[in-house]
Parts: C-alpha cells; structure tokens; sequence
C-alpha cells in the first residue's frame, strides 16, 4: 500500500480536474478509503455523470494494490447463428490454407441454407474463396456449412471452380471418390446422376478409414464458354480427431446416418434438374 496517500489523492483530483469541463468542480476522492476497504468507494462533494466516468477509467489506470483479477470468462458456446467474416473466436472457423473468407461466397451459402436446406439445422456457415486464380481463370469457392441434429453433427460442402482444380484434399478433405479415373474404386459406390442436358454428374457414398461420405461431382458446362466447371456437393462425417474448419467436430458426436440425399445435396449447391 502506498505511503503518499495524500499525494496520489492530490495527484489524482489534478488528473480529473484536467478532465472535467471548466464548469464542473474537481471532485474530492477519499483514496485511503478504497485502498483500506479493497473496494470504490467514494465520498465526493457532488457526483456528476461525466466525473463518474472519468473515476472509472482512472481507477483502471492506477495500480491498485488491492484490485482483484477479473473472473475468468465461461467456456465458448457453439454459435447458433452465422459466422461472421471477421472471426476471430477459438470456435471460429478455421480457414484452409490458400483461401479466405469471402463475402460473395458467404452470401450464397447463406442463400443455400435459407433457401434450399431444412429449417433450423445450419448453426453455423461460411463462405471461403482461393487466394490465387486456377489454371481456368477462375477462383476457387467453398460453402461450408456445419449440421446440428439431435446432438449430432455433420460438416455440409460445397466446391466451385474449373475441373481438375482445388480438389476437396485442399479443403482438409479426403480425396473426392468417382472425379477422375484412379478414384472411381468400386468401394465409392460411384453411380451416374441425373443432371441439366449438356452436364454429367456422378454421385458416391462410402465409410472407409473412420469417416463417411455422400455426395456428388457435378461436371458443369461454362454458359459463358469458359472451361468446364467442377461443382462438387458432399455431406462428411468425418473421423474422430480428423481436421475440419468447424472446431465443434473435434469432439462433438457425429451423425450417425447422413440427413440428406444425394438429390438434396445437389439442389443445396445449384443443380436443378
């Protein structure tokens, strides 16, 4: 405790006298009362609100022998809204290397899970986008978007750019079953699907080394001209301990049966057939 305590008193009326309007008096701070006490307690002549507030932030400012540490915070609650593109919780998502979050792109995950999803089962989405074009000009795009049923979870995707770029590995995923040759294994399950004339579409499902996968690649004409577009729509459950960008999969359950078929899957990401 400090000896001067009519010195630091005298200090401190200076310091809030410099900071009240001319027409208000300098308040008188009984200093020896809040250090003895361990409390703020003031006795002033007159309280006014803008005193009040400048004993506030000084009270921050001066090393109180006393003060006591403030209590620390409760543990994070998952989100139960959309995540916002200026993050930066410990629960936030964790974005994948080469990419960003992306404006654009969380405004059309947010349009996917308004408009072609159940109610009430995305507790958590974003939108992400390559830091770099692809060999077609294009950007990567990824719409991420984290399922709650029965305290269970699933991780939704999405993936638009030109074909043969920015495969799902990108994204922390396993590699996409049925896109090219060396993954169409008969374990993937790997069927044709439906899609717009001019397009091909494949869809897959398979439960191999812990985790599980449903979804399809959709092989989609450019409507400008461009190189083929890949579109690729997957619902993940993935292995305990695997990486996600939804901290919650770390440890939460997963589902246990996927919620959506492949035909939702496709119309959540744009196929319409």
């Amino acid at each position: 405790m400090p000896d001067d305590i009519g010195n630091l008193d005298l200090t401190m009326r200076r310091a809030l006298t410099r900071c009240l309007p001319e027409h208000e008096p300098a308040i008188g701070v009984d200093l020896e009362e809040v250090l003895r006490r361990g409390r703020r307690r003031f006795h002033t002549r007159r309280i006014v609100p803008v005193a009040a507030a400048v004993i506030t932030v000084l009270a921050i400012a001066v090393p109180w022998s006393l003060h006591r540490p403030a209590p620390p915070e409760p543990p994070p609650v998952l989100g139960t809204g959309p995540a916002t593109a200026t993050s930066t919780e410990p629960t936030g998502p964790r974005i994948p290397a080469g990419h960003r979050r992306d404006t654009d792109a969380d405004t059309l995950t947010t349009y996917a899970v308004q408009n072609r999803l159940p109610a009430g089962r995305i507790v958590e989405h974003f939108g992400t986008r390559s830091d770099e074009f692809d060999g077609g000009g294009r950007y990567g795009y990824g719409f991420h978007m984290l399922w709650a049923e029965g305290g269970r979870y699933g991780y939704l995707i999405g993936l638009h750019r030109t074909r043969g770029a920015y495969p799902a590995t990108a994204y922390g995923l396993p590699a996409e079953p049925c896109a090219e040759p060396g993954t169409r294994l008969p374990q993937y399950n790997c069927a044709p699907f439906e899609a717009p004339a001019g397009d091909l579409a494949t869809s897959f499902e398979l439960a191999e080394q812990g985790y599980r996968m449903r979804g399809l690649i959709w092989e989609k004409q450019d409507p400008a001209g461009g190189a083929p577009i890949r579109v690729t729509g997957i619902f993940y459950l993935p292995a305990p301990g695997a990486p996600t960008p939804f901290p919650a999969l770390d440890t939460a359950p997963r589902l246990e049966s996927f919620p959506l078929t492949v035909a939702d899957i496709a119309r959540a990401f744009g196929m319409e057939i």
